[in-house]
Protein backbone atom coordinates (compact mmCIF):
# COMPACT_ATOMS: atom_id res chain seq x y z
CA UNK A 1 0.00 0.00 0.00
CA UNK A 2 1.36 3.30 -0.65
CA UNK A 3 -0.12 6.90 0.95
CA UNK A 4 0.42 9.94 -0.86
CA UNK A 5 -0.16 12.80 1.08
CA UNK A 6 -0.63 16.33 -1.22
CA UNK A 7 -2.01 19.61 -1.01
CA UNK A 8 -4.90 20.42 -3.74
CA UNK A 9 -6.91 23.93 -4.80
CA UNK A 10 -10.68 23.39 -3.10
CA UNK A 11 -12.06 24.02 -6.81
CA UNK A 12 -9.54 21.48 -7.92
CA UNK A 13 -10.79 19.04 -5.58
CA UNK A 14 -14.54 19.07 -7.22
CA UNK A 15 -12.36 18.32 -10.42
CA UNK A 16 -10.42 15.27 -9.38
CA UNK A 17 -13.75 13.79 -7.77
CA UNK A 18 -16.21 14.66 -10.78
CA UNK A 19 -13.24 13.92 -13.93
CA UNK A 20 -14.01 17.20 -15.34
CA UNK A 21 -11.01 19.44 -16.58
CA UNK A 22 -10.09 22.53 -14.52
CA UNK A 23 -9.56 26.13 -16.10
CA UNK A 24 -5.85 27.68 -14.22
CA UNK A 25 -7.77 31.11 -13.45
CA UNK A 26 -10.51 28.86 -12.02
CA UNK A 27 -8.51 27.52 -8.99
CA UNK A 28 -9.06 28.81 -5.72
CA UNK A 29 -6.45 29.96 -3.55
CA UNK A 30 -8.21 27.59 -0.60
CA UNK A 31 -6.36 24.70 -0.39
CA UNK A 32 -6.68 21.03 1.48
CA UNK A 33 -4.47 17.75 1.91
CA UNK A 34 -5.45 14.76 -0.05
CA UNK A 35 -4.61 11.16 0.72
CA UNK A 36 -3.53 8.86 -2.10
CA UNK A 37 -3.86 5.17 -2.11
CA UNK A 38 -2.42 3.40 -4.86
CA UNK A 39 -3.81 0.08 -5.74
CA UNK A 40 -0.59 -2.58 -5.82
CA UNK A 41 -1.05 -6.18 -7.17
CA UNK A 42 -2.53 -8.09 -4.21
CA UNK A 43 -4.24 -4.79 -3.12
CA UNK A 44 -7.09 -2.36 -4.60
CA UNK A 45 -8.94 0.39 -3.37
CA UNK A 46 -12.52 1.86 -3.96
CA UNK A 47 -14.65 3.89 -2.55
CA UNK A 48 -17.72 3.57 -0.64
CA UNK A 49 -19.53 7.06 0.64
CA UNK A 50 -16.94 8.84 2.44
CA UNK A 51 -15.42 5.01 3.60
CA UNK A 52 -12.19 3.89 1.57
CA UNK A 53 -12.31 -0.14 1.11
CA UNK A 54 -9.67 -2.26 0.32
CA UNK A 55 -10.03 -5.15 -1.24
CA UNK A 56 -7.30 -7.91 -0.52
CA UNK A 57 -6.62 -10.90 -3.53
CA UNK A 58 -3.45 -12.60 -2.31
CA UNK A 59 -3.65 -15.29 -5.10
CA UNK A 60 -5.94 -15.61 -8.33
CA UNK A 61 -7.74 -19.10 -7.18
CA UNK A 62 -8.95 -17.19 -3.99
CA UNK A 63 -12.01 -14.81 -3.54
CA UNK A 64 -10.90 -10.85 -2.41
CA UNK A 65 -11.58 -9.45 0.76
CA UNK A 66 -12.66 -6.32 1.48
CA UNK A 67 -12.56 -4.46 4.88
CA UNK A 68 -12.69 -0.94 5.16
CA UNK A 69 -9.88 0.98 6.41
CA UNK A 70 -10.50 4.79 6.65
CA UNK A 71 -13.34 7.45 6.79
CA UNK A 72 -11.85 10.65 5.10
CA UNK A 73 -13.01 13.80 6.47
CA UNK A 74 -14.64 15.34 3.93
CA UNK A 75 -15.15 12.63 0.90
CA UNK A 76 -13.30 10.16 -0.68
CA UNK A 77 -13.35 9.73 -4.73
CA UNK A 78 -11.44 7.39 -7.23
CA UNK A 79 -8.70 7.99 -8.81
CA UNK A 80 -6.67 5.84 -12.10
CA UNK A 81 -5.10 4.05 -9.71
CA UNK A 82 -6.64 3.80 -6.61
CA UNK A 83 -8.97 5.72 -4.29
CA UNK A 84 -8.08 9.18 -2.07
CA UNK A 85 -9.39 11.15 0.89
CA UNK A 86 -9.93 14.43 1.29
CA UNK A 87 -9.81 17.20 4.29
CA UNK A 88 -11.84 20.51 3.66
CA UNK A 89 -10.19 21.54 7.22
CA UNK A 90 -7.72 23.30 8.46
CA UNK A 91 -4.56 23.22 6.21
CA UNK A 92 -2.18 20.57 8.33
CA UNK A 93 0.99 22.16 11.18
CA UNK A 94 4.20 21.82 9.43
CA UNK A 95 6.57 20.20 12.11
CA UNK A 96 9.01 22.12 13.50
CA UNK A 97 12.51 20.02 13.96
CA UNK A 98 13.33 19.61 17.80
CA UNK A 99 16.68 21.51 17.63
CA UNK A 100 14.57 24.32 16.17
CA UNK A 101 11.88 24.16 19.08
CA UNK A 102 14.75 23.92 21.71
CA UNK A 103 15.95 27.45 19.96
CA UNK A 104 13.26 28.90 20.29
CA UNK A 105 12.43 28.26 23.80
CA UNK A 106 15.87 29.13 24.64
CA UNK A 107 15.85 32.41 23.35
CA UNK A 108 12.54 32.98 24.79
CA UNK A 109 14.52 32.57 28.43
CA UNK A 110 16.62 34.86 27.37
CA UNK A 111 14.07 37.88 26.50
CA UNK A 112 12.31 37.34 29.90
CA UNK A 113 15.65 37.19 31.86
CA UNK A 114 16.67 39.44 34.18
CA UNK A 115 19.23 40.31 36.50
CA UNK A 116 18.22 42.10 40.71
CA UNK A 117 20.18 42.28 44.19
CA UNK A 118 19.12 40.12 46.79
CA UNK A 119 17.35 42.24 49.65
CA UNK A 120 20.67 41.85 51.91
CA UNK A 121 22.73 42.73 48.77
CA UNK A 122 24.88 40.11 49.38
CA UNK A 123 24.06 38.13 46.10
CA UNK A 124 22.99 38.80 42.48
CA UNK A 125 19.57 36.99 41.72
CA UNK A 126 18.84 35.56 37.98
CA UNK A 127 14.83 36.17 37.44
CA UNK A 128 12.96 34.67 34.84
CA UNK A 129 9.22 34.76 34.19
CA UNK A 130 8.53 36.58 37.93
CA UNK A 131 10.65 33.37 39.91
CA UNK A 132 13.88 34.58 40.98
CA UNK A 133 16.65 32.46 42.09
CA UNK A 134 20.36 33.05 43.61
CA UNK A 135 22.68 33.53 40.57
CA UNK A 136 25.82 34.01 42.57
CA UNK A 137 26.81 35.43 45.90
CA UNK A 138 29.07 38.35 46.76
CA UNK A 139 32.32 37.67 48.19
CA UNK A 140 33.00 39.00 51.58
CA UNK A 141 33.57 42.78 52.09
CA UNK A 142 31.78 43.07 48.29
CA UNK A 143 27.80 44.00 48.13
CA UNK A 144 25.12 43.98 44.81
CA UNK A 145 25.54 47.12 43.08
CA UNK A 146 21.83 48.32 41.46
CA UNK A 147 21.95 49.19 37.51
CA UNK A 148 24.66 47.18 36.41
CA UNK A 149 24.01 44.51 39.28
CA UNK A 150 27.27 43.24 39.91
CA UNK A 151 29.30 42.83 42.89
CA UNK A 152 31.50 46.23 44.56
CA UNK A 153 33.28 47.10 47.05
CA UNK A 154 31.42 48.13 50.56
CA UNK A 155 31.41 52.15 51.28
CA UNK A 156 31.62 52.70 54.90
CA UNK A 157 28.57 54.81 55.63
CA UNK A 158 28.51 58.15 55.51
CA UNK A 159 28.82 60.23 58.51
CA UNK A 160 30.28 57.77 60.75
CA UNK A 161 33.09 58.41 63.06
CA UNK A 162 35.11 55.43 64.69
CA UNK A 163 36.29 56.55 68.09
CA UNK A 164 37.52 54.18 70.42
CA UNK A 165 35.67 53.59 73.91
CA UNK A 166 37.77 52.96 77.71
CA UNK A 167 37.13 53.33 81.10
CA UNK A 168 37.74 56.22 82.58
CA UNK A 169 40.72 55.78 85.43
CA UNK A 170 39.36 57.05 88.86
CA UNK A 171 41.89 59.70 89.21
CA UNK A 172 41.09 61.60 85.42
CA UNK A 173 37.97 62.71 87.33
CA UNK A 174 39.48 64.45 90.28
CA UNK A 175 42.21 65.70 88.45
CA UNK A 176 42.29 67.98 85.10
CA UNK A 177 43.53 66.98 82.42
CA UNK A 178 46.89 68.41 81.29
CA UNK A 179 48.37 69.21 78.03
CA UNK A 180 51.58 67.48 77.59
CA UNK A 181 54.09 68.37 73.85
CA UNK A 182 51.90 68.69 71.03
CA UNK A 183 48.67 67.10 72.52
CA UNK A 184 45.76 69.57 73.76
CA UNK A 185 42.32 68.89 75.04
CA UNK A 186 39.26 70.24 74.44
CA UNK A 187 35.89 69.81 75.21
CA UNK A 188 33.60 68.90 72.70
CA UNK A 189 30.37 70.69 71.47
CA UNK A 190 27.68 68.88 73.72
CA UNK A 191 30.37 69.00 76.55
CA UNK A 192 29.63 65.56 76.80
CA UNK A 193 33.26 64.13 76.25
CA UNK A 194 36.97 65.31 76.42
CA UNK A 195 38.29 65.37 73.14
CA UNK A 196 42.24 64.75 72.44
CA UNK A 197 43.63 66.64 69.86
CA UNK A 198 47.19 66.02 67.77
CA UNK A 199 47.99 68.06 64.89
CA UNK A 200 44.70 69.27 63.90
CA UNK A 201 42.88 66.14 64.36
CA UNK A 202 40.66 65.32 67.21
CA UNK A 203 39.02 62.32 69.11
CA UNK A 204 37.47 61.16 71.85
CA UNK A 205 39.65 60.85 74.67
CA UNK A 206 37.13 60.29 77.66
CA UNK A 207 33.25 60.84 78.43
CA UNK A 208 31.98 62.97 81.44
CA UNK A 209 29.42 60.76 83.91
CA UNK A 210 25.72 62.00 83.42
CA UNK A 211 25.44 65.58 84.67
CA UNK A 212 28.75 66.51 84.95
CA UNK A 213 30.11 68.39 81.90
CA UNK A 214 33.15 68.95 80.78
CA UNK A 215 34.63 72.86 81.90
CA UNK A 216 37.42 74.30 80.05
CA UNK A 217 41.00 75.83 80.93
CA UNK A 218 42.03 72.91 81.07
CA UNK A 219 39.56 70.84 79.87
CA UNK A 220 38.57 68.60 81.92
CA UNK A 221 34.99 66.52 83.41
CA UNK A 222 33.27 68.78 86.53
CA UNK A 223 32.81 65.52 87.88
CA UNK A 224 35.97 66.70 89.71
CA UNK A 225 34.59 70.25 90.72
CA UNK A 226 31.43 69.05 92.31
CA UNK A 227 33.12 66.17 94.31
CA UNK A 228 35.61 69.10 96.06
CA UNK A 229 32.51 70.81 96.36
CA UNK A 230 30.69 68.17 98.69
CA UNK A 231 33.68 67.84 100.91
Amino acid sequence: MQLTPILVSGLSLTALASSAPVEPSSTSSVTAPITFRQDTRTQKYRCAGRDVIRCETPRAEVASVCIPIDTCESFCFLHDNGAACVDMGAPPVPKVPVSARIAARAASSEEHERNECSKDRTGVLICRYGFCSIGYYCKAGFDCQDGSFTCVPKSPPLGTVMSEVRDVPPQAEVEAIESNDNTSYTCSEDRASVLRCLYGFCSTDCYCADGHPCVDNPARCKKMLNAQSDQ
